[in-house]
């Protein structure tokens, strides 16, 4: 009985597929909505994977971030140098990196606006620490001089930040004599200077905002902890720079959680209403054939089964284009958001597999809901009914 089923149903759905042409109009509205939908999904999706994994690309396990107890990002912290010299007589500390991370402003390119942008003081040893940096243009500041190293992010998204220019923070002109890349992480959005300088410029004195220090594993980075725990004079709040990274990365989580979930459900809600105003204009069109069929002896389920793989299909193909249009149009496009509700990240879009089986099992629920009304209609209506009606 089950095989007779399964026979009838491939037969239904056979005649169902050859008839889409004859229903374009009703099929090419049914794609265009669902696959807004997954295209919709799938690009605030990319926006959170593309961030996740710019901060997954800024932190190495082997570099304490050291910053004031309690503070949730450098830019809030402060270290005074009481705190510094003892830190720099923990034992076992390798290289150390007192650092300075300010907020400038800067204009966008794309439309003039003004926004914040991170800017670091650091030392020679602050930029030995992070592996991946590469100078692309010019050369690195001197010590104690107004000049800047701008990141390649910085360099294309705001205006006035070519080498060998120069920019005005304050009252101080600040001349850009390089630039560098650090294979896509959150430094590329930052402007780098000499400390010594940004600390005069700025009026700083001796405190800085964190410090990094790098140690010999985890174990060490352990000791690290400990010794700042039991010296009452420090209170600072030691992790891992990976760690740091990771916290900022999860609480990037609710983007999709809050935003991209919800939203594409209110539109499938949508999407599913078309779903079946298509199907049941599609079964309006063919209740004598529905009727015909039950006469020669078609099971009610097999009518059901049909009509439900037929919509189910055709929403899957509408996932498929759905994907494919959003990344072909936003897939490696540059974003930004901000970071600590302060400074902006520049980040690429990121597309993942997962995502994309994602929008496409959502368009095949939004097919099979769509279509369960009017299939149920259909198929338990009375044989008399569908021919007269």
């Amino acid at each position: 009985m089950m095989a007779d089923i399964m026979g009838q149903t491939g037969a239904i759905l056979s005649v169902n597929i050859r008839g889409l042409a004859d229903r374009k109009g009703l099929v090419a509205a049914t794609l265009l909505c669902v696959a807004l939908v997954v295209a919709t999904l799938l690009g605030l999706d990319a926006l959170s994977q593309g961030l996740r994994k710019t901060l997954a690309q800024s932190g190495d396990p082997n570099i304490a971030l050291i910053m004031r107890g309690g503070s949730q990002a450098e830019i809030n912290s402060s270290v005074s140098r009481e705190q510094l010299d003892i830190l720099l007589n923990a034992p076992g500390i390798g290289a150390a990196s007192p650092e300075v991370n300010l907020i400038v402003d800067g204009f966008r390119r794309d439309d003039n606006v003004r926004a914040n942008i991170s800017l670091r003081g650091l030392t020679e040893p602050g930029i030995a620490m992070r592996d991946a940096v590469r100078l692309t243009e010019g050369r690195w500041p001197s010590v104690g001089s107004p000049e800047l190293l701008i990141g390649v992010n910085i360099a294309r998204t705001y205006r006035n930040m070519d080498v060998g220019g120069a920019i005005e923070f304050g009252e101080v002109s600040w001349k850009i004599v390089g630039q560098f890349e650090t294979d896509g992480s959150v430094a590329e959005s930052e402007i780098w200077a000499d400390l010594a300088a940004v600390q005069n410029l700025f009026e700083r004195g001796n405190t800085v905002q964190s410090v990094r220090i790098r140690v010999d594993g985890p174990q060490a980075l352990s000791a690290l902890m400990a010794y700042s725990e039991n010296d009452p004079r420090l209170q600072l709040a030691v992790k891992s720079e990976a760690e740091y990274y990771a916290a900022q990365a999860a609480r990037t989580g609710e983007l999709v959680q809050y935003l991209a979930w919800p939203l594409a459900l209110l539109m499938a809600v949508g999407a599913i209403v078309g779903a079946v105003n298509t199907m049941l204009a599609s079964v309006a069109s063919r209740t004598t054939e529905i009727a015909t069929l039950r006469v020669i002896g078609f099971r009610r389920r097999a009518i059901f089964s049909g009509l439900i793989i037929e919509c189910a299909l055709i929403c899957s193909v509408a996932g498929l284009i759905g994907a494919a249009i959003a990344y072909a149009l936003l897939d490696g496009l540059t974003a930004s958001t901000l970071a600590g509700g302060t400074t902006r990240i520049g980040y690429a879009l990121q597309f993942s597999p997962s995502s994309v089986m994602q929008g496409i099992a959502l368009a095949v629920l939004i097919g099979v809901f769509g279509a369960m009304i009017p299939a149920t209609i259909s198929s338990f209506r009375r044989v008399t009914a569908n021919l007269t009606h």
